[in-house]
């Protein structure tokens, strides 16, 4: 059960990072007593300086897995904003393109004729 306690400690703190780890983040280990002990990199980007941070994951095996799996989920939300940024682009061009803009507006770029249909 303390690893169960543990591992919702660490997640927690994986979690409240989860912006910072959409597009970048690495699980390194190092050497300590003879055995390997896991941590999360990653830099937070401020205003006027960057910030190195780590979270201590530890050597359990169960912990590095549940922290690679949380990982790859933080990286696939950044990912689904992009594609539905783009989704949302595309729609809008879509729409110009067929003269039928949201509240009303016109569509532009035809030279002031209708676009084609």
């Amino acid at each position: 059960m303390a690893t169960d306690t543990q591992w919702k400690v660490i997640e927690a703190k994986i979690l409240n990072c989860a912006r910072h780890l959409r597009r970048q983040g690495a699980l390194c280990a190092k050497l300590v007593g003879g055995r390997a002990v896991w941590r999360l990199r990653f830099v937070e980007h401020a205003v006027d300086h960057d910030v190195h941070r780590t979270i201590h994951i530890g050597s359990d095996p169960e912990h590095v897995r549940r922290a690679t799996d949380l990982l790859a989920r933080c990286r696939m939300q950044g990912q689904w904003r992009g594609e539905l940024r783009e989704a949302t682009r595309l729609t809008g061009l879509g729409l110009s393109a067929l003269g039928k803009l949201p509240s009303g507006r016109k569509p532009t770029g035809f030279g002031g004729k209708k676009p084609p249909v």
